[in-house]
């Protein structure tokens, strides 16, 4: 046990106070949001996405200026990452660990397409049937995703999240960009 001015005790009251405020803005919106992102709570990335349509009816990706480079966002400008632990065309991220809690898919619209905004590649977006049935959005062999902690268009709170399994990562707008998914 840690004395209560013990750095070891401020350690733990932040990862406490982290893990509170990442659970309470789940459960909030959870309660708001409904759209192109799926997760078991449809958490921050849906309520941001939601309406995240072309004129076509399909959720658009496309590219943004950012300080990191020319990255993939949704319609509404809300980041969308790859995770290290996932292969080709192949999503690592379930509920293990609360995984799709924090990192909701990005899913096609209805007919299971995707539209290719500006700056995109529409032959390298895909759709891919996850193990559990879901539908799941692709670039370049990468599984596409959110993350509820990103709040406004251009934000990138999950660049770099590291857990057990893997990395989290932007997604460049250029393929070569970004290494190639594992087979």
């Amino acid at each position: 046990m840690c004395p209560a001015l013990h750095p070891c005790s401020s350690r733990r009251r932040l990862r406490h106070a982290a893990t509170t405020a990442t659970l309470a803005a789940s459960m909030l919106l959870m309660l708001l949001g409904t759209g192109s992102f799926v997760g078991p709570s449809r958490g921050a990335a849906a309520a941001a996405s939601t309406n995240d349509v072309a004129s076509s009816g399909q959720p658009t990706v496309r590219a943004s200026h950012t300080k990191l480079g020319v990255i993939l966002v949704d319609a509404k400008g809300m980041v969308l990452y790859r995770y290290t632990a996932d292969k080709r065309n192949i999503s690592n991220c379930y509920t293990g660990g609360g995984c799709v809690s924090l990192w909701p898919i990005l899913t096609p619209g209805p007919g299971g397409r995707v539209a290719a905004g500006p700056g995109v590649a529409q032959s390298a977006l895909a759709v891919i049937t996850r193990k559990d049935g879901k539908k799941q959005v692709t670039y370049d062999g990468w599984p596409l995703y959110a993350y509820i902690v990103d709040q406004k268009p251009g934000q990138t709170a999950g660049q770099g999240f590291k857990d057990a399994q893997g990395i989290w990562f932007v997604v460049y707008a250029t393929p070569a960009k970004n290494p190639a998914p594992g087979s």
